[in-house]
């Protein structure tokens, strides 16, 4: 990444492009050897690290198992339940915006008064 930086700084857009690629090269194999682990062993305590790392539009399973893999184990831990939390929040959020995707049924309208 330092590399990178320097290469932009100092405007060598051929170093830049091949350590860019480089960089996303590393990425991708970190991103899939973390997917391997929560696979693996969706239980193991060393995925609670794992899922900042993960992108919830593009990981959202592996969120998933992580967190009912550690729940049985870490539930009650304040740190796991901040988690959980997050967690739901999402899931609650990707449940109202499906709710509103092209060719879906409108939710019923509920006010006070007609």
């Amino acid at each position: 990444m330092k590399a990178l930086q320097q290469a932009a700084e100092s405007q060598d857009n051929d170093a830049r492009i091949q350590l860019s690629k480089e960089y996303n090269e590393i990425r991708l194999a970190y991103k899939n050897y973390i997917v391997e682990q929560i696979e693996t062993d969706s239980t193991n305590i060393g995925n609670f690290s794992s899922i900042q790392r993960l992108n919830p539009d593009e990981d959202w399973i592996y969120i998933l198992k992580i967190r009912n893999g550690l729940s049985p184990r870490l539930k009650g831990n304040i740190f796991f339940d901040q988690m959980a939390n997050q967690v739901a929040q999402i899931e609650n959020q990707k449940r109202s915006q499906a709710a509103f995707t092209p060719g879906s049924v409108a939710p019923d309208i509920v006010l006070p008064t007609p």
